[in-house]
């Protein structure tokens, strides 16, 4: 039975400024358009609710232009209030997600997370995953490389946190919803949801419309029902 706790129930994140930092986050840090990688951030709290705008103090310690270089060559960026991740490729032929390398990595207190973590206890943590974790290993809880123990890990921070995704990882159509339910437990859930613009709709789980596509594809005969603009556009 999966039982969660948060470590800071009161400490939202306000989501004009979520949508700010993710936009900034896939502007300044994507190794290249549709290709996965992850980022975690530790913040003052202030850019997270809402107070305050990004302004040159933001990240500001981190080169955005030496993690975009790494994440190119597939290496695994650590800075000082900032870390990064595409996946690479192990000695067996098989790949480290992006996200076990960032959280779970080789162990979760002994990860690049933990360390993140420490700089600053009530700090905002932001993690963002281009993609969302796949079912078969970071959300199986029976795979060696399962990411859930750094998430309980992440819940335990006191200051503002957000767990934020953008597409849906190719093929995880059914039973994803019930996977974030056990991320949302611990750590608030995000979907930053693409759409026609270059700009994006932010959703915060539960919601109807934060996997809108995917719900369309199962099942086609609610597709009207569940999109958006069908329901604030009469």
């Amino acid at each position: 039975m999966f039982r969660g706790g948060r470590g800071a129930e009161s400490q939202n994140v306000n989501l004009r400024a979520l949508e700010k930092i993710i936009n900034y986050t896939q502007t300044w840090y994507s190794p290249g358009r549709g290709r996965q990688f992850a980022v975690a951030m530790n913040v003052p709290a202030h850019y997270c609710n809402g107070s305050s705008e990004l302004d040159i103090g933001f990240l500001n310690r981190d080169n955005p232009y030496e993690i975009r270089t790494e994440l190119r060559d597939n290496h695994i960026y650590e800075g000082v209030d900032l870390i990064a991740a595409t996946q690479r490729e192990d000695n067996t032929g098989n790949f480290y997600h992006s996200e076990y390398l960032l959280l779970n990595h080789p162990h979760p207190e002994q990860s690049r997370m933990k360390e993140l973590l420490n700089v600053d206890a009530d700090g905002c943590v932001i993690f963002y995953t281009y993609n969302s974790p796949c079912k078969h290993t970071c959300l199986n809880e029976d795979a060696e490389r399962n990411i859930h123990n750094a998430v309980r890990m992440l819940g335990e921070h006191q200051g503002p946190k957000a767990f934020v995704y953008n597409q849906i990882f190719q093929n995880d159509d059914q039973d994803l919803e019930e996977h974030l339910a056990r991320i949302n437990a611990f750590v608030p859930v995000y979907r930053c949801q693409p759409t026609r613009t270059s700009n994006f709709n932010l959703y915060q789980y539960p919601n109807p419309y934060m996997n809108y596509y995917l719900n369309a594809y199962l099942h086609p005969d609610r597709a009207m029902n569940l999109n958006p603009y069908y329901n604030h556009h009469p």
